[in-house]
């Protein structure tokens, strides 16, 4: 299931997705998702690498931590 977001993107992002979308066929929204699905994938890579007592103190619980990197 997908939930709709509606958001802001810079000009300068705008024309690089649909020059991106003429070259290759994804849809800029398929773009959006593909990059925020990289992103977070990599700030999980950083919360698992984050020593337990480092992730309580930014507030993060260890289980809450775990909870995201299963994701």
């Amino acid at each position: 299931m997908r939930k709709r977001c509606r958001f802001m993107i810079d000009n300068n992002i705008a024309i690089r997705l649909e020059t991106n979308r003429a070259r290759t066929g994804l849809s800029m929204a398929e773009q959006i998702r593909r990059a925020i699905q990289l992103w977070l994938e990599t700030e999980n890579d950083i919360v698992d690498a984050v020593p337990k007592q480092q992730a309580a103190d930014n507030g993060r619980s260890e289980s809450r931590a775990r909870k995201i990197a299963s994701s």
